[in-house]
Protein backbone atom coordinates (compact mmCIF):
# COMPACT_ATOMS: atom_id res chain seq x y z
CA UNK A 1 0.00 0.00 0.00
CA UNK A 2 3.07 2.08 1.09
CA UNK A 3 4.36 2.35 -2.89
CA UNK A 4 1.48 2.62 -4.32
CA UNK A 5 0.50 6.00 -2.58
CA UNK A 6 4.72 6.84 -3.05
CA UNK A 7 3.99 6.06 -6.91
CA UNK A 8 0.97 8.03 -6.79
CA UNK A 9 2.67 10.96 -5.18
CA UNK A 10 5.62 10.53 -7.69
CA UNK A 11 3.20 10.72 -10.52
CA UNK A 12 1.32 13.51 -9.34
CA UNK A 13 4.71 15.56 -8.63
CA UNK A 14 5.81 14.96 -12.08
CA UNK A 15 2.46 16.23 -13.61
CA UNK A 16 2.43 19.00 -12.27
CA UNK A 17 6.09 20.04 -12.79
CA UNK A 18 4.84 19.69 -16.01
CA UNK A 19 2.23 21.83 -16.22
CA UNK A 20 4.43 24.96 -14.31
CA UNK A 21 6.95 24.39 -17.26
CA UNK A 22 4.34 24.82 -19.84
CA UNK A 23 2.90 28.21 -18.21
CA UNK A 24 6.55 29.49 -18.63
CA UNK A 25 6.50 29.17 -22.45
CA UNK A 26 6.26 32.25 -25.09
CA UNK A 27 3.01 32.51 -26.89
CA UNK A 28 3.95 33.57 -30.58
CA UNK A 29 0.02 34.82 -30.96
CA UNK A 30 0.67 36.72 -27.94
CA UNK A 31 0.72 40.96 -29.48
CA UNK A 32 3.90 42.62 -29.52
CA UNK A 33 4.57 45.23 -26.67
CA UNK A 34 5.03 49.18 -27.19
CA UNK A 35 5.81 52.09 -25.80
CA UNK A 36 3.74 55.10 -25.09
CA UNK A 37 4.80 58.58 -24.60
CA UNK A 38 6.07 59.54 -20.98
CA UNK A 39 6.50 55.90 -20.26
CA UNK A 40 9.43 54.18 -18.95
CA UNK A 41 11.10 50.80 -20.30
CA UNK A 42 9.92 48.57 -16.62
CA UNK A 43 5.67 49.05 -17.43
CA UNK A 44 5.07 47.98 -20.98
CA UNK A 45 1.74 48.62 -22.60
CA UNK A 46 0.39 45.52 -24.74
CA UNK A 47 -0.93 47.30 -28.15
CA UNK A 48 -3.19 45.82 -30.27
CA UNK A 49 -3.68 48.39 -32.40
CA UNK A 50 -2.42 48.71 -36.29
CA UNK A 51 -2.93 51.95 -37.95
CA UNK A 52 -3.51 51.20 -41.83
CA UNK A 53 -4.11 55.27 -42.65
CA UNK A 54 -6.08 58.25 -42.16
CA UNK A 55 -8.42 59.66 -43.96
CA UNK A 56 -9.45 63.06 -44.93
CA UNK A 57 -13.19 64.06 -45.86
CA UNK A 58 -13.52 68.21 -46.04
CA UNK A 59 -13.03 68.88 -42.27
CA UNK A 60 -13.26 65.62 -40.56
CA UNK A 61 -10.61 62.74 -40.63
CA UNK A 62 -10.93 58.85 -40.28
CA UNK A 63 -8.62 56.60 -39.25
CA UNK A 64 -8.32 53.16 -40.17
CA UNK A 65 -7.40 51.03 -37.47
CA UNK A 66 -7.29 47.02 -37.61
CA UNK A 67 -8.95 47.44 -40.99
CA UNK A 68 -11.87 49.59 -39.17
CA UNK A 69 -13.30 53.23 -39.77
CA UNK A 70 -12.92 55.26 -36.80
CA UNK A 71 -13.18 59.27 -36.07
CA UNK A 72 -12.34 61.13 -32.75
CA UNK A 73 -14.29 60.39 -29.55
CA UNK A 74 -14.77 57.31 -31.18
CA UNK A 75 -14.13 54.02 -28.14
CA UNK A 76 -12.00 51.49 -29.37
CA UNK A 77 -11.10 48.33 -27.12
CA UNK A 78 -10.72 50.11 -23.51
CA UNK A 79 -9.74 53.37 -24.76
CA UNK A 80 -10.82 56.52 -26.44
CA UNK A 81 -9.63 58.36 -29.54
CA UNK A 82 -9.02 61.88 -28.31
CA UNK A 83 -7.38 63.12 -31.70
CA UNK A 84 -6.50 62.58 -35.33
CA UNK A 85 -4.03 64.41 -36.50
CA UNK A 86 -2.72 64.13 -39.96
CA UNK A 87 -0.22 61.44 -39.46
CA UNK A 88 -1.47 60.01 -36.25
CA UNK A 89 -3.83 59.05 -33.94
CA UNK A 90 -3.71 59.52 -30.12
CA UNK A 91 -5.87 58.06 -27.54
CA UNK A 92 -7.22 58.58 -24.27
CA UNK A 93 -4.85 56.00 -22.23
CA UNK A 94 -1.94 58.46 -23.31
CA UNK A 95 -0.99 55.98 -26.95
CA UNK A 96 -0.06 57.27 -29.89
CA UNK A 97 -0.35 55.82 -33.25
CA UNK A 98 1.91 57.15 -36.16
CA UNK A 99 1.49 56.37 -39.88
CA UNK A 100 4.41 54.32 -41.85
CA UNK A 101 5.28 57.27 -43.77
CA UNK A 102 6.78 54.81 -46.51
CA UNK A 103 9.68 55.73 -49.15
CA UNK A 104 9.10 59.35 -50.44
CA UNK A 105 12.38 59.64 -53.14
CA UNK A 106 14.64 57.53 -54.55
CA UNK A 107 18.05 56.82 -54.95
CA UNK A 108 19.88 59.74 -56.47
CA UNK A 109 16.94 62.07 -56.45
CA UNK A 110 17.33 63.11 -52.76
CA UNK A 111 17.20 67.69 -52.77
Amino acid sequence: MLRINRAISLLLLTCMSQMVWAQQLHDPTKPLVAMTAGQDSASPVVSAFTLHSIVTSGKQRYAVINNQLYQQGDNIGDTRIKQITENSVVFTDGRKLVVFQGITSKIGTEK
